[in-house]
This record gives C-alpha cells, sequence and structure tokens, in this order.
C-alpha cells in the first residue's frame, strides 16, 4: 500500500507508537518507529519523513539535542519537527532548538491531527517554493552560460566580419582611384562620385563596427593620466573652424582608468557637438566641456548651443543604429561606442536637451577619479 505522507515517531514508548500510528495511518501515513535517540538519527538520515514527532525524554539522549543534530540534517532545513511532552517547561527550549511545534500528553486524535497537518502543509509549501527557485536559479545559470557563449560569438562575428570586410573595401577604394588616375576624363562623373561616397560611407561603418568589437573584447588596462591633458589632446583632433570650444577642466583631477578607452568613449560624443552646434547670424556656435562636483560625484560635462534633440529621443539616442534626424548623415553608431567604451570604464552617461537650446551629456567620473584637489572644488569647478 502507498501513503501519502510518511512519519517517524522517536519515542520509548511503543504504547505512544501505536496510538499515534493508528491515529495517522486512517489520514494516508506511513509511520515508522524508533525506540530511541541513536535509532532516531539513523532512520532521519536514511530517508525524508514529512514530519518527526520527537519525545523531549529519551532513555540514551535529551529530545532537545536529537532535535538539533535533525535539524542541521539538509533535508530537515524546511521538514517540521513535532515535540512530544508532558513538560511544559521546554517547550521554549524545544523551540529554540528547531522544533516547529509541539503535541502535550496526552493528546487527542483532533489536536494530533491539526499540529501534524499544519506543519506538513507549511513544510510542503515552502519546500516547493524552495525548489521552484533553485530550479530557476539553474535555469539562470545555464542561461547566463548560454548568454555569455552568444556574446563570446557575437564578439568574434564582429571582428571576423570587420576583417573579412576590409580586404575587399580597400581593394574596390585602390581600384576605383587606378580607374580615376587612367581615365581622366570620368573623375568628375557624378555616379562614380556616388559609388566613391558609398564605399567611403561602407568603410567608416566597418571601421565603426570593428571598433565596438574591440571594445566588447579587448582586456582594459587602466593608468594614471591627467583629465585636463587628456581632454586637451583629445579637443586638438578636429578642425575647430569658426567653433567657441570652452575647455574649463581642474588640472588637478587624475583618472586611473583605460586612456584608450575613455577617449574612444568621448570621441562621438564630442563629435557630434562639433556637429550639431548652432551657428546663426554670423555667430560662432559654443561648445563649452567642463568638471563639477555634485553630492560628492565628479562629472564631467559636455554641453552645445546646437539644435537638440527631441524629447522622446532622448532615452535612444545611446542606442544602436538610433538616428532621431531624418536628415542626419550619420549612422548610430557613434553614441553607442561611447555607450560600450565608457560602461566598460564604469562611468554612467546620461544626457539632457532641449529643442532649438541644447544639448547636455553628462559623465560620471567618480569611480575613477583618484586625485582632487578640495580647495579647487565648487559648484562649477574653475570659475
Amino acid at each position: 500500500m502507498s501513503y501519502t505522507y510518511s512519519v517517524l515517531v522517536i519515542d520509548d514508548m511503543k504504547s505512544i507508537f501505536n496510538a499515534i500510528s493508528s491515529i495517522l495511518v486512517k489520514h494516508d501515513c506511513k509511520v515508522d518507529y524508533a525506540e530511541n535517540g541513536r535509532l532516531g538519527l539513523e532512520a532521519a538520515r536514511k530517508k525524508a519523513y514529512d514530519l518527526i514527532i520527537l519525545d523531549i525524554h529519551l532513555p540514551d539522549s535529551s529530545g532537545l539535542d536529537i532535535c538539533s543534530i535533525i535539524k542541521n540534517i539538509p533535508a530537515y532545513h524546511y521538514r517540521p519537527v513535532l515535540l512530544l511532552t508532558s513538560d511544559n517547561n521546554n517547550l521554549e527550549k524545544g523551540l529554540m532548538a528547531g522544533a516547529s511545534d509541539y503535541i502535550i500528553k496526552p493528546f487527542n486524535t483532533v489536536e494530533m491531527l491539526a499540529r501534524v497537518f499544519t506543519q506538513i502543509n507549511i513544510s510542503k509549501a515552502h519546500i516547493s517554493t524552495r525548489e521552484q527557485e533553485q530550479k530557476l536559479r539553474e535555469d539562470l545559470v545555464v542561461e547566463r552560460a548560454r548568454l555569455t557563449e552568444a556574446q563570446n560569438d557575437l564578439q568574434s562575428y564582429f571582428y571576423q566580419t570587420s576583417h573579412r570586410l576590409g580586404a575587399p573595401l580597400s581593394t574596390l577604394k585602390g581600384l576605383l582611384n587606378l580607374h580615376k588616375i587612367e581615365h581622366p576624363e570620368v573623375a568628375q562623373n557624378i555616379y562614380l562620385k556616388l559609388i566613391e561616397d558609398s564605399i567611403g560611407k561602407m568603410c567608416h561603418i566597418n571601421e565603426q563596427v570593428a571598433r565596438i568589437g574591440n571594445l566588447r573584447s579587448m582586456s582594459l588596462n587602466p593608468r594614471t593620466f591627467s583629465l585636463h591633458f587628456a581632454l586637451e589632446n583629445l579637443t586638438r583632433r578636429y578642425p575647430y573652424g569658426n567653433h567657441n570650444i570652452e575647455l574649463d577642466i581642474n588640472e588637478d583631477i587624475v583618472l586611473l582608468t583605460d586612456l584608450n578607452f575613455f577617449l574612444k568613449g568621448l570621441e562621438p560624443i564630442v563629435k557630434n557637438a562639433l556637429h550639431y552646434y548652432r551657428s546663426g547670424e554670423n555667430k560662432p556656435g559654443r561648445i563649452n566641456i567642463h568638471t563639477t562636483s555634485e553630492d560628492n560625484k565628479t562629472l564631467l560635462i559636455i554641453r552645445d548651443n546646437g539644435q537638440g534633440i527631441p524629447e522622446k529621443e532622448l532615452s535612444k539616442v545611446f542606442d544602436m543604429f538610433h538616428i532621431s534626424d531624418e536628415k542626419s548623415t550619420g549612422n548610430g553608431l557613434g553614441l553607442f561606442i561611447s555607450k560600450v567604451a565608457l560602461g566598460r570604464l564604469d562611468m554612467t552617461v546620461s544626457i539632457d536637451s532641449k529643442e532649438g537650446h541644447y544639448t547636455c551629456v553628462t559623465i560620471d567620473l567618480t569611480n575613477t577619479v583618484i586625485l582632487k584637489k578640495a580647495a579647487n572644488e565648487s559648484t562649477r569647478i574653475g570659475q
């Protein structure tokens, strides 16, 4: 005969076992018996019972000690032990030893059934929840491994694809230049120019894809450097034209991070500021790059007075291939590169903008700052 529940009774009096068994058997319980603490522990270690009824007074040991040992068996972390006693003075100690409830002798059938099945139901619900949690944890481990493998495959794809495309694109550019040299009469052909422009765009996209792959896979090489020095060198890379670039960086700020990743992350943001600045009525565009301290954070702020970004687009500007302006000549990879590079350095990036007025990008440098003179800090450093 199969039973739904299994119960172990540990008591030196066989008559007690017989009384309990006669009650529980009628309610689909298989009831086993151990006459002392040693045999009770052996039985508990061999089988995970749904519930154990344990007498506090045993001939070979204290029931409280046996209770503590049983509750340290992994199978019984969430399975109940009910103390059987005629002495109310030991109940508190029993609960401290890990018992879930108690039964006072002499007991009646209703009380026995109520206490036994209340604890069994609580235990089964708890065990079911724990098993579900464990299954979820195991599934998450498997899914994490799968995602890691997919990410590695994607990084390899970025690298291999850009590498394989680079050669034929370079060949196309070379052949086009040779054709123009050998046939100068076609150099101004509109179709040839469109082909040349398209190849140039493809080469640029391929370079950016390769850069994303490298940023994803390359190891970081932290070093100390002056923030002011790094930004001075970065802004010198671009022809300013009639741009009015204000570089206001606290010269005492020193960072410990990967300089290469840092500059690659900043470059698309600075380029965007230079591209979208507003100059009209003979007024030059204005780009301001400065540091500030707020709430114990060190922030780098890049602000332009350009056309701004629609509010509905702000949350998506750092997404891959996102282009908010239909007239834009970009491909939506630049700011995604910034997100990847600065993210690897544990720098958070936020953006604020107002159409027709400005765009402001804020980069939190706090986690990488190793030196900063407090005397030079202000709401706007250096001003």
